[in-house]
């Protein structure tokens, strides 16, 4: 068949469909990504705004996002991240689950989590996190502020079950819990910690990087214009650490434009 050219028709479909058949492609070789969060009631003043930046950045980007209200005392609740994380791995539905603090937002919304993950891991490597930004310059002068846990990238591997399960497992580990909680109050990253440090087993498929790459914490590291994660840790540890929070997610507000939009119609930096 021909146009008045003299020009194959059959060519252009055949174009079509060779088309259709690179983003069926694509699609299938598209990273399925959850972003995934989870806090008690009482932290609702932070995370009715962060949710819904996550949820804006996931929409954009094509990757799911879940958050869970937890109804454990707050205490009992910041144990709960790798029963969580787990959860969602166990399923198969996603090629990786990010974790996010609630107190962690995207703060650059046209970067891709995907790129990023690209970026920094290799065929071996099954968790992408940070160097604690308390601690960059100086990673083993505390051992739980070795890696921050804040903001974890975990691979659908058996490797990540594995280390999720020896996270797990060491909670119940009296002495070390006594000895942990009695001269640091961060839950469950000094037990992460422990064992990344100390289980060579699993160095090959972790990668730590800079918390520069996606878990910038503003009030230690070194200023960055346009961080792609933001993580206000400052909250809890540092004096008007709730100030520090509301003045730098402004940044992200008035950075991505998203003032006078709900929830942040409201919403007055201090």
């Amino acid at each position: 068949m021909y146009d008045t050219y003299g020009n194959g028709i059959i060519r252009i479909d055949m174009n079509k469909r060779q088309e259709k058949k690179m983003l069926k492609k694509e699609a299938e070789n598209k990273k399925k990504i959850l972003i995934l969060s989870a806090a008690t009631a009482n932290l609702e003043d932070q995370y009715k705004y962060t949710n819904a930046i996550k949820k804006l950045y996931c929409d954009r980007h094509g990757y799911d996002f879940r958050f869970e209200i937890l109804t454990d005392a707050p205490a009992t609740a910041a144990y709960r991240k790798p029963e969580l994380i787990k959860k969602y791995l166990v399923g198969g539905e996603y090629d990786y689950v990010v974790w996010m603090d609630v107190d962690a937002w995207f703060n650059d919304l046209g970067k891709k989590l995907s790129d990023k993950i690209d970026e920094l891991s290799t065929d071996d490597t099954f968790l992408i996190c940070c160097r604690d930004g308390l601690n960059e310059n100086n990673p083993s002068k505390w051992f739980w502020v070795y890696i921050n846990s804040g903001v974890l990238i975990f691979k659908n591997t058996e490797k990540s079950m594995e280390l999720i399960d020896d996270w797990i497992a060491s909670y119940g580990r009296a002495d070390l819990k006594r000895c942990i909680e009695s001269f640091v109050n961060l839950r469950d990253q000094p037990f992460l910690c422990c064992i990344l440090l100390l289980d060579r087993k699993y160095a090959d498929g972790v990668s730590i990087v800079s918390p520069k790459e996606f878990n910038y914490i503003p009030m230690t590291s070194d200023k960055m214009d346009n961080p792609f994660i933001v993580h206000n840790v400052g909250i809890h540890m540092f004096r008007d650490g709730y100030g520090m929070f509301r003045r730098n997610l402004n940044e992200t507000i008035k950075r991505n434009n998203l003032a006078g939009k709900s929830p942040f119609d409201g919403f007055v930096s201090v």
